[in-house]
């Protein structure tokens, strides 16, 4: 019995949702991927190695595709004749190639099950009780479980953006690209919404185009990303109550754990990364309330000591601020006036009574951080699911309602058995969704489960 699979989304997650269930389900499969960008079949935004400097902001030891043998993507390194050690940060071009290479390993390895791509949009589904339709700009096929792995969407607009400045091709809404790159003159300045890890890509690619003009940042707060360093292992000293914890309880246990840390000569990453397999069953056990007060408060400084860079990069960073290159401004930013076609001011009010600090720039790069609101996304896919009431937000604003396993929840807070959330969806009910480790662990029980289940006989409609 041929059972059939559809993955809307090939980039991260699509693809190793794909490795896992060829390796994994033992009757046969008929998978379809639809992957409207053909440039990022199988790599995806993160990976596509676009951009002049882009490296992994975890090291090699903790980016393989699989749970059960964690130095696969080092021993693939190895084995490409690549020089690196263990603790080393690989450009994630690299990571794309071992990414790609690897599910084409594992399809040469199938002998039972069908997969194929179609590089077309998906613009909608319907569902029915033996099957979902899924509507593509090419013709209609059908599944009996649709798996969204459409991943990070792009930021949403700055404030109080003009028409003019929306439609200026010097107001960079995808950056990853890179094709900014070229046109960017050396007598320039460049600003960058946002100081995060998408940030330090940007400045690490001018710089690495010689770029010798001024780079402006600005965040609310002007955080930067804190620096990898050393992490010694360190056991939980105990772990928060499940039951009524508050942030504030929260706030008080991580201080207390990293300050037993450092007693034992081991630091506050080593507590992060303790607390990482439990994240999610902290965020879940949070009230609304205090989910708003982590977000509002506490997420700021979680993102910037979370999401760690090289510390190579850390000190460049810090070179380039010394030299005055880089300079960071923390602020809202309250609105942005087009001087002229090529020149810009961008309005940041300090935090406080200070006044507000006008930065001039030739450009300007969103780097905020992705769209979590699906309602505001251009998607003709999420468009049709929110119209259906397939699916819907979350109440803090991740993102949409999904189960902890992944099944969207729909409008009347019934969960839809057939269409499953992966990765980067999961990030309102989960929290900790975005990252390698998170989704491979995901996918690795989903494909367990489908492993030991059957699904009705698929048909294609059409297409």
């Amino acid at each position: 019995m041929e059972n059939k699979i559809a993955i809307i989304g090939g980039g991260l997650s699509g693809t190793l949702l794909s490795i896992h269930l060829l390796k994994t389900v033992k009757e046969p499969l008929e998978i379809i991927l639809f992957e409207k960008s053909g440039d990022q079949l199988h790599r995806g935004v993160a990976y596509s190695g676009i951009l002049p400097y882009q490296l992994l902001n975890v090291p090699v030891k903790g980016m393989s595709l699989f749970e059960d043998d964690p130095l696969h993507f080092y021993n693939w390194l190895r084995l490409n004749d690549y020089t690196c050690s263990k603790e080393d940060f690989v450009p994630r071009n690299v990571f794309g190639d071992y990414l790609e290479e690897s599910l084409q390993a594992v399809l040469m390895q199938n002998q039972i099950h069908q997969y194929r791509v179609c590089n077309t949009e998906v613009t909608g589904l319907v569902k029915n009780e033996q099957e979902i339709t899924i509507i593509t700009q090419e013709g209609r096929y059908a599944a009996d479980k649709v798996f969204l792995c459409t991943g990070n969407f792009p930021p949403g607009d700055l404030p109080n953006l003009s028409r003019d400045i929306i439609r200026n091709q010097r107001y960079i809404t995808t950056p990853w690209d890179g094709k900014y790159l070229s046109a960017v003159k050396p007598e320039d300045t460049v600003f960058i919404a946002g100081t995060g890890l998408t940030m330090v890509d940007q400045v690490m690619s001018l710089c690495e185009m010689s770029f010798p003009g001024k780079i402006v940042a600005g965040s609310r707060r002007g955080y930067l990303p804190s620096a990898h360093g050393a992490t010694p292992p360190y056991e939980l000293a105990s772990l928060p109550s499940l039951n009524g914890t508050s942030v504030l309880d929260l706030h008080y246990w991580f201080k207390n754990e990293i300050a037993k840390a450092e007693s034992a000569g081991k630091n506050y990453r080593s507590v992060l990364d303790a607390i990482r397999p439990h994240i999610q069953n902290i965020w879940r056990s949070l009230s609304f309330n205090d989910k708003l007060l982590f977000l509002r408060y506490i997420r700021p400084l979680w993102e910037v000591h979370r999401h760690r860079i090289p510390a190579t990069t850390a000190e460049y960073l810090q070179r380039l601020i010394a030299e005055g290159r880089l300079q960071i401004v923390p602020g809202r930013i309250k609105g942005i006036v087009q001087n002229s076609a090529t020149q810009f001011t961008v309005c940041i009010s300090p935090k406080g009574n200070k006044p507000v600090v006008p930065v001039t720039a030739n450009w300007i790069l969103n780097c905020t951080g992705p769209q979590s609101d699906h309602k505001k996304v251009d998607s003709p896919l999420y468009d049709n699911l929110f119209a259906q009431g397939i699916i819907s937000m979350d109440e803090t604003g991740l993102g949409i309602r999904t189960m902890e396993s992944g099944q969207v929840i729909n409008e009347y807070g019934k969960a839809e058995e057939r269409i499953i959330a992966v990765g980067p969806l999961l990030k309102a009910s989960l929290w900790e969704s975005t990252a390698l480790r998170e989704i491979r662990l995901q996918i690795y029980r989903l494909t367990r489960n489908l492993a030991v289940k059957e699904l009705p006989s698929p048909t294609i409609i059409e297409g």
